[in-house]
């Protein structure tokens, strides 16, 4: 006769609280909101940091007209790329490819502005835009919500 081992217990399934949202219900509005938001501070903010870190360099070794007319228009198209997707899950209805055309084309205007205006203190208006324009960029986008 062969005796076989016994399956441990399951462990037991603690209750969900009774106030709990079943998993499968939708985020409440601003849950979804909030991540919109972080989502374009987030992609804001890499591209900002790139931008800001080249500029650094080229004023660094006196280029900064030089690279800001070479840079400008490769960062414009990728800041669109990044944009677009955010834009189009805020303003499914609306045409979000302009929308995005339009907050990069603000954005590389405003930088290019700065940079003529703060020629001689490049850090801190870089430093700025650090600090800044991810949210900044983020409350233009979702006022068109």
């Amino acid at each position: 006769m062969r005796f076989e081992k016994p399956e441990p217990p399951a462990a037991p399934v603690p209750p969900a609280p009774e106030d709990a949202p079943p998993e499968d219900a939708p985020a409440p509005e601003a849950d979804i909101v909030e991540a919109q938001r972080a989502l374009i501070v987030h992609a804001v903010g890499l591209l900002v940091r790139i931008e800001a870190g080249e500029a650094r360099r080229a004023a660094e070794k006196g280029r900064l007209k030089v690279w800001a007319a070479e840079f400008y228009p490769r960062h414009h198209v990728r800041l669109v790329q990044s944009l677009e997707p955010v834009v189009r899950s805020i303003r499914p209805r609306s045409d979000w490819r302009a929308a995005a055309e339009t907050v990069a084309g603000e954005m590389v205007a405003r930088s290019m502005a700065d940079l003529v205006a703060g020629a001689d203190a490049v850090e801190l208006v870089v430093s700025r835009w650090e600090i800044e324009r991810p949210s900044e960029v983020a409350g233009r986008v979702m006022e068109g919500r």
